[in-house]
């Protein structure tokens, strides 16, 4: 009885000094992808265009790609996944249960983020632009979808509360959380319907506009005075949030 009791002593012993939930390397290794960033509680989770990922090699190498900059480092195992060198400091990748990585990053020198990595990579695409024949292919009602920022990404899922556009003859009616309810004259230019920016979109002036262009799935409203920024906006039945691009099958 007394040598069952110390067996059971040094396994409990053992279990106390190496805890069951600590990550092993196979967890670790490899490459990781970015799949989403979220910024706060107000934004629904954004996916970034270009090149994010981290490679973890099994004798302590990485591999960091950040916007298609890629930076040689080392990493270390931790008891809740990996502490990658980046310059003079660090980035914390920790293993979630649902098997990702969540992290924090300098994107355009802001850290409040939280920035998630899986193992299998996901294409996003964006609305491609098309030609219209007429001004009257834009009539019609549509709510805001996605928001681009530089390469940032932000699908809307309550849309129509954010922003809202009808389009009629030489008439532009928007309303939504993001702006006051007003109709403005609109001009018809070149394909794109265009309306002033100024009172619609902040820091602009008189001399600013609006262009809304036609995309595959509805339209698209970019501003001269911010040209990195883009809306996409769909018809008002059938808006979606944006969902990842389905993978070629090569038949």
């Amino acid at each position: 009885m007394k040598k069952i009791a110390l067996v059971l002593a040094l396994v409990l012993f053992a279990c106390i000094l190496v805890p069951a939930s600590a990550v092993t390397p196979a967890e670790i290794l490899g490459v990781w992808y970015l799949k989403s960033v979220e910024y706060g509680s107000n934004y629904s989770p954004a996916v970034m265009e270009g090149d994010y990922r981290v490679e973890f090699n099994r004798d302590k190498s990485a591999l960091f790609v950040l916007n298609g900059e890629e930076e040689k480092t080392t990493w270390e195992l931790e008891d809740y996944g990996a502490e990658l060198k980046l310059g003079d400091s660090t980035a914390r990748f920790e293993l979630l249960e649902d098997g990702t990585l969540k992290t924090s990053l300098n994107i355009y020198d802001d850290y409040n983020n939280r920035c998630i990595f899986a193992r299998e990579k996901e294409e996003f695409q964006v609305p491609a632009a098309v030609d219209a024949a007429s001004e009257d292919e834009y009539f019609g009602t549509y709510a805001l979808t996605l928001q681009k920022d530089r390469n940032i990404l932000i699908p809307i899922e309550d849309g129509e509360t954010v922003l809202k556009a009808t389009i009629e003859f030489a008439l532009v009616t928007i309303s939504g959380n993001a702006v006051s309810e007003k109709s403005i004259m609109s001009d018809y230019q070149e394909g794109k319907v265009i309306i002033p920016a100024y009172g619609i979109v902040y820091n602009t002036t008189e001399e600013n506009k609006l262009f809304i262009g036609k995309t595959e799935t509805g339209i698209v409203v970019t501003c001269d005075a911010f040209p990195d920024m883009a809306y996409y906006l769909s018809p008002v039945e059938a808006a979606e949030a944006l969902e990842p691009a389905e993978e070629a099958t090569g038949e």
